[in-house]
């Protein structure tokens, strides 16, 4: 975790949960809220003010594992700390190193079935390796869209399509 854990948390607060092997701290602590990393969900305490958004890490292996994928959602979906806060699950280059891999496209099935059942408490955000896309996160992370893939620095909503 970064910072003082006897430091009161900041309203409109993020959270990070998870290893960040994308580069997410970097883009995240140029945008004015506070940033806090922890090893997983589990380990995020609850305190009086509860995370805006809450950046989950999502490994291609984890998104080949629906079952694992869903679980995770769903802690976070019914954990009380989490009240009110928003997950973002960051993949990186899933939506092009998966195209047509029926595993994964039951992974983004149940993500977006539990994104109707919770509307506005999931973000799925597919990002590109380059600089450019990390710089966007924190912008496409409050656009309010439900899922959003970052390339080259553009960001692009995807049509819904049956998967």
């Amino acid at each position: 975790m970064t910072g003082d854990d006897a430091r009161p948390p900041r309203a409109g607060r993020w959270v990070i949960a998870g290893p960040d092997d994308v580069g997410l701290a970097g883009a995240l602590l140029r945008s004015s809220h506070g940033l806090e990393i922890y090893l997983d969900l589990g380990s995020v305490p609850a305190g009086p003010v509860v995370p805006e958004l809450v950046f989950v890490p999502a490994p291609l292996p984890e998104i080949r594992s629906p079952a694992k994928t869903l679980a995770r959602l769903r802690e976070f979906l019914f954990d009380e700390r989490f009240s009110g806060s928003r997950l973002v699950l960051v993949t990186r280059g899933v939506t092009t190193i998966c195209s047509g891999d029926e595993v994964v496209a039951r992974s983004w099935r149940g993500f977006r079935a539990l994104g109707d059942a919770h509307p506005g408490r999931l973000v799925l955000l597919d990002i590109g390796s380059d600089r450019e896309s990390l710089r966007r996160v924190p912008a496409a992370a409050v656009s309010g869209q439900a899922e959003l893939v970052l390339r080259a620095g553009l960001v692009v909503v995807p049509a819904a399509v049956e998967t």
